[in-house]
């Protein structure tokens, strides 16, 4: 594939990934308002617990095999086959060993709920097991619009049904049930749509793809126990409602980062394999990248901390109003976090799973022990520990990416200061307006600075011509004029 071609479909597979996925997250975000009202902080929390074990049941069964998929240049039926059943079997042993637990689990969060819910969710584990190597195989095709029609039609099915359940008063069933659905639907579709062939299953054709997966699942690994250590000790010494709002904020404040981060990252890996012997080149779309999601999620999540009792007042109601600290908080770790999180494919791209694996060998040990004796301060401690190893986490990825990849400090500062100044005036002048003005209710404070905020916001990346912004308008309205053309042709 040449440059110009691979360019054409990343950006296309970019906007159309990123359209869906900006829809299912609208929508997921509404559902889950709509969820949040019928069902407790409680009734989150505890699905917070099963949540940790999904994300390492993910991990578990996958032993990072779909991104060497993704990664290799050529593969064969039966490489991938024999990875598909490799990573049913390792989920078949995860269920296994949660249902001799499940009475262990439900007595360290002192949650005797806990035994029914892990025995009827273990199985899930297998059917997330089924979808790594799907999804992987159109990955390696840039098929990323059919991955987020895949996931938005899951979202939308199982949420519905979820707040059908709630409404009937199913509780903390609903949100059960609402997992179950959702990954049934899209491991049915992934393995329809990838085209995954019936082969033999041969360990030895696929020997040579854990050379890769290995450093890329212990990363991994390594990671998930430390994204997760925090809600495990919250769930077992501040209880399952504290974890509930803790979890709600954590998952409030990913929607703009999911909107962007994610997407982008996705679809770059496999793009950014293709190129990954020109560092200039990968420079440049490091600094292109970063650029437009600050762009978004400065300003995003500026707002989210800004107007944090106003929006939950608004769309949770006041039994959530305790989330605000929690809100404030993953608002101001996520600007940080949202450009850190897009260094993951540029090492990966550039065959650096290893030395990925020597950073997270630091850094994730870091916030693990950041936790275990921030814990013992309750509420603020576990904040200031993240707020800590969020930081060290944030430099020393930079600092190695930095390594091999064409880009600087001074670069990166470039970048960003605008978008950055553009933010900052923003919320200035909103406080200026907020006290000049009295609102009718939080409601109405809310419509209104966010009105002001977002045209406040255009406008100064304007005067101060920030060239992110103003690049990214028209990248957008270039692919818009295309679509346009091709709809008329067809």
């Amino acid at each position: 594939m040449n440059q110009k071609s691979l360019q054409d479909k990343t950006f296309s597979s970019i906007a159309w990934s990123g359209s869906i996925q900006v829809l299912s997250q609208i929508l997921n975000f509404g559902l889950g308002i709509i969820l949040a009202r019928l069902l407790t902080p409680e009734d989150f929390g505890i699905m917070a617990t099963i949540l940790v074990f999904i994300g390492i049941s993910q991990l578990l069964s996958d032993f990072g095999l779909s991104s060497s998929l993704i990664q290799k240049e050529k593969i064969t039926n039966t490489e991938s086959f024999s990875c598909a059943v490799l990573n049913t079997i390792f989920g078949g042993l995860f269920t296994f060993t949660l249902i001799i637990f499940h009475n262990d689990i439900a007595n360290f969060y002192n949650e005797p709920q806990l035994k029914s819910i892990v025995l009827v969710i273990a199985p899930i584990f297998i059917l997330h097991s089924m979808c790594s190597v799907p999804q992987a195989l159109l990955s390696r095709e840039l098929e990323h619009k059919k991955i987020s029609i895949i996931g938005l039609i899951s979202m939308i099915t199982s949420s519905i049904i979820a707040v059908g359940l709630a409404l009937a008063d199913f509780g903390i069933w609903s949100l059960v049930s609402q997992q179950y659905i959702n990954v049934t639907l899209r491991t049915i579709m992934l393995i329809y749509l990838s085209e995954l062939s019936l082969s033999r299953f041969n360990i030895s054709s696929i020997r040579g793809l854990f050379n890769f997966s290995a450093n890329v699942f212990l990363t991994r690994l390594i990671q998930q126990i430390a994204q997760q250590t925090d809600k495990v000790l919250i769930g077992k010494y501040l209880g399952t409602s504290e974890l509930g709002l803790y979890s709600r904020a954590f998952h409030f404040t990913a929607f703009p980062i999911n909107n962007v981060t994610r997407v982008v990252s996705n679809v770059l890996f496999p793009a950014l394999t293709k190129v990954n012997e020109d560092s200039d080149k990968v420079a440049s779309v490091y600094l292109t990248v970063i650029g437009y999601i600050a762009i978004i999620t400065f300003p995003t999540l500026s707002g989210f901390a800004y107007l944090s009792s106003e929006i939950i007042i608004t769309l949770l109601g006041d039994q959530w109003l305790p989330m605000q600290p929690y809100l404030v908080f993953f608002s101001i770790i996520g600007i940080v976090s949202s450009i850190g999180q897009v260094s993951t494919p540029f090492f990966l791209s550039q065959g650096k799973a290893n030395l990925h694996l020597k950073l997270n060998l630091f850094t994730q040990p870091v916030k693990t022990f950041f936790l275990l004796i921030g814990i013992s301060w309750g509420l603020e401690g576990v904040l200031i520990a993240n707020a800590a190893s969020s930081f060290v986490s944030f430099t020393s990825s930079l600092l190695v990416l930095m390594l091999f990849v064409n880009v600087t400090v001074m670069s990166i500062i470039k970048v960003l200061y605008k978008t950055l100044l553009a933010t900052c005036l923003m919320i200035f002048a909103l406080e200026a307006i907020n006290i000049l003005f009295i609102y009718n209710s939080p409601t109405h404070k809310l419509f209104w600075n966010t009105l002001i905020g977002s045209l406040l916001y255009i406008l100064l990346n304007y005067l101060l011509i920030n060239r992110s912004f103003l690049n990214l308008i028209n990248l957008l309205i270039s692919r818009l004029n295309k679509s346009k053309v091709k709809f008329k042709i067809n």
